[in-house]
Order: C-alpha cells, then structure tokens, then sequence
C-alpha cells in the first residue's frame, strides 16, 4: 500500500486507513502491472526532494521514449500511405491507441507531480485531456473522403512536434 497526500485522494482508488490516512488500493489482479506503467515505479507520496527529482527525470524519460515510439509509427504509416496510397487502418488505430496510452500517463504523472508540490499549469492539464479525448476521436473516426484528406498532415505535424517537443523547441 502506497501512502498519497489528501489533494490526490480519487473515491475509486483510495481508500481511508486510520493509521497511516489516505492510502493507495492497488488491486491483486494483472491490472496491477499496468497501474505501475501508468504511475511509474516511485511511491504516490514523494516525502524528500531527491525522490520528486527521481519521479521527474523517470516522467522525462517516459515522454522521451514514449515520443520516439510514436514517431516511429507515424513514420510508418506515411510510408504505408504513400505505397499504398491510402491509409492503412491497423497501423493507424495502434498510432492513435499510443497517443490516448501517451496522453493518459503523463497526465496522471502531472497529476502526482500537482500532489507533490510541482507547479504544473492548469492548462497544461487542461491541453492533455483534451488531447485524450481527441485522440480518442481520431481512433474511431471513420475511412472516408476527410479521414483520408486529413490523414497525411496530421501524421506530418505529429513527426515535427515529436521532434521538436524532444529537441525542447516547443
């Protein structure tokens, strides 16, 4: 069980223990493994300084690695798109899958982070839900005429904002 301040307390998840407060349920079924990827393997209650640089430079390296994932599969989808000469659905739907799989993780990171003492903006937040949902959108967003018309320069946009976010220049 994983302590959390009151700020990060969610009725579902947590639960109150006389003894310690709030406390993280983790439950005993294979979900467990993916609670851990989404929250990352630092305790909810980071007490000292060096354990919120820790869960900060981890919450760096996941968006590092997470991104160039992605680009990768954008990169692969242009390409398909262009041999193809249309896109190709299943490399697609897994392209939109990693971004709503992205955009979830982080912001519950940031949200640990908030918890934390981190100064994260309000919009900031408020800018990666709404890239969840639209994401989502995008996932089941049928084949036709926009579908297609938009495909190839949002797969281009996602590459240099990949990119760019990586190098710091956004």
């Amino acid at each position: 069980m994983v302590s959390v301040g009151p700020r990060a307390c969610v009725k579902t998840v947590f639960r109150f223990d006389q003894q310690s407060g709030f406390v993280l349920v983790i439950p005993s079924f294979s979900g467990r493994n993916l609670l851990i990827f989404w929250l990352g393997s630092v305790d909810v209650n980071l007490a000292s300084n060096s354990d919120r640089i820790k869960y900060k430079q981890e919450y760096e390296e996941h968006k590092l690695i997470y991104t160039y994932c992605i680009m990768t599969v954008a990169v692969l989808s242009m390409l398909l798109n262009f041999y193809l000469g249309k896109p190709f659905r299943l490399v697609d739907s897994l392209f939109h899958v990693m971004l709503v799989c992205f955009y979830g993780s982080i912001t519950l990171r940031e949200h640990i982070m908030i918890a934390n003492g981190s100064n994260i903006r309000g919009w900031w937040l408020t800018h990666h839900h709404i890239a969840i949902f639209l994401s989502w959108t995008m996932m089941v967003w049928p084949s036709g005429f926009t579908y297609v018309e938009f495909h190839f320069q949002f797969m281009v946009f996602s590459v240099f904002l990949g990119e760019s976010s990586n190098r710091g220049i956004v």
